[in-house]
Parts: structure tokens; C-alpha cells; sequence
């Protein structure tokens, strides 16, 4: 997968965000990414293609060393025509650009209309405030709440997918009274019982989490444990023998899921 297709996804996962109204956090109330947001997102993603295109040219990009300028007069410049859609933002603002060497940025303001003063050092953008910023289809920056968004659908995602290795799990026990693997010896990964439940349990089991880390699976033969290590992808302990602290606010805190329940789980998104 490049990096535009991961960041196209971004976007599609905050869309489906924006539907389901997910909480931004234990510490703020609930948000949304807006219909601006969204439309400032993919105003960026073909802005900075179009950007992209500059370093083809002689003499490369036609506003190098001219600091944080309007995309549009950059196009001017170069001659090459763009919709709006390319040349502003998601609140009608112009939708700015930055490019020195083969390093290249594109910026929306935000919903303010000013820029942050965080751009002398482009591209080492250290606070963006509440502007968006593309940099070399690497690096996005972007008000703390559209992150906390993104990262509130990783453990939803994950949540889900957990619950549906629980299913299994559950419905192997019933045809075969034990539980596929079992005992596991440990926590091993979820991928250990992909022969014994798939297809036939479901078509396909979850491996990952949200985080694209693996899923851990622990069993004696009548219990069984299911965990994400969260964000940080490390297992915090043994939770076969400890039990979960319930609801937590951390995205390295670890998801379990026991015996038909969570026993530590997001905060906010046990539902």
C-alpha cells in the first residue's frame, strides 16, 4: 500500500466517524470531523499530487524560497489550470503551499483562517494549532481531535474484531467441547487457530488489531482470553492470571476481552 493510498484511507475511516458520532475522549466533548474537515482532507490529498507534479519542471518548483504562498499563484505561475476543489479548502479559504528542494508541503489554515506560527521550519512542523498540513505525502498534521477520532476507530475496529474471535472461539467449544488450540501454553497468536476455524467458523478470522499489531489468544481448555496490546503493540502482563481494570484512557492500555466480556476496554467504547 503507498502512502497516499494509506492516507485516502485515513479519510474514509474519519468519514465513517463523522456517521457514527465516536466520542473524542474521557477529557473533551463529543466530536465529529466536520463536513469542512473532510472537504479540507481531500482538498489537500489533490493539492499535494498537483504539487507533486511541480518537481517535473525546469527549474522545479516555481515558488522555492518564497516561504508559505497560495497554491493558486503557484499554479498561475506554472500554467497550470486547477478547480477549486485543488485551490481551496474546506471553509472557501485559499489553500496554501510551501516547497524548497524536492520538499514539498501543502497547508489548509483551519477553521480560523490564519496560519500557525509554526512554519518558518517547514517541513519540521511542530505545532499545527488547528491547520491541516501535508507534507511529502508523509507526514499530516491536523487539530488534536481529528487524531483522537482516528484513533477511536482503531479500538472500535478492534473491539469488533476481537468480539468476532470470541464467536468463534465459542462456537468451536460447542461442536467440539473444547476450546481450537487449547491448551495454548501461553498467549500465542490468534493466527495459531486459522486451520482449525476457518472457513468453517468464519470466513476470515481477525489476525490484527487496529494497529495492524497481532491479536493474542490464551486458553486452559475451558477459559480463554483474548487481547490487543494496544497502540504500543506491547502486552502490559499476563492477563490470564490478572484481571482487567476496566474502563482506561490510555491508547497504549491493552483491550481484554474474557470468557464473554471485556475486562479492560477503551473508555467510551465498551458499546
Amino acid at each position: 500500500m503507498t502512502q497516499r493510498q494509506s492516507w485516502i484511507g485515513t479519510m474514509a475511516a474519519i468519514a465513517a466517524l463523522m456517521a457514527a458520532s465516536i466520542g473524542a475522549g474521557p477529557a473533551a466533548a463529543q466530536q465529529t470531523a466536520t463536513e469542512q474537515e473532510l472537504g479540507t482532507a481531500g482538498a489537500l490529498i489533490e493539492a499535494h499530487g498537483v504539487m507533486g507534479n511541480l518537481r517535473a519542471l525546469p527549474g522545479g518548483c516555481p515558488a522555492a524560497g518564497q516561504g508559505v504562498v497560495e497554491l493558486a499563484s503557484v499554479l498561475q505561475t506554472a500554467d497550470i489550470p486547477a478547480p477549486e476543489t485543488v485551490t481551496l479548502d474546506g471553509w472557501g479559504n485559499p489553500v496554501m503551499a510551501w516547497c524548497e528542494g524536492q520538499e514539498w508541503a501543502v497547508i489548509s489554515r483551519g477553521a480560523d483562517g490564519l496560519l500557525a506560527d509554526a512554519y518558518q521550519g517547514l517541513p519540521e512542523v511542530a505545532d499545527s494549532r488547528d491547520d491541516f498540513v501535508l507534507i511529502d505525502d508523509q507526514r499530516f498534521y491536523a487539530p488534536p481531535h481529528i487524531e483522537r477520532l482516528e484513533q477511536a476507530g482503531k479500538q472500535k475496529r478492534t473491539m469488533a474484531d476481537m468480539r468476532s474471535v470470541a464467536i468463534v472461539l465459542e462456537a468451536y467449544k460447542i461442536d467440539n467441547d473444547a476450546l481450537p488450540g487449547a491448551p495454548t501454553g501461553g498467549f500465542v497468536p490468534v493466527e495459531t487457530i486459522l486451520e482449525a476455524v476457518q472457513p468453517i467458523y468464519i470466513r476470515q478470522l481477525p489476525l490484527v488489531d487496529g494497529w495492524g499489531n497481532t491479536i493474542w489468544i490464551w486458553s486452559d481448555g475451558n477459559s480463554y482470553r483474548i487481547v490487543s496490546a494496544g497502540r504500543d503493540g506491547i502486552l502490559q502482563q499476563d492477563w490470564a492470571t490478572t484481571e482487567g481494570a476496566g474502563a482506561t484512557t490510555s491508547l497504549e492500555n491493552d483491550i481484554v476481552f474474557g470468557d464473554g466480556v471485556f475486562q479492560q476496554w477503551p473508555e467510551g467504547n465498551q458499546s
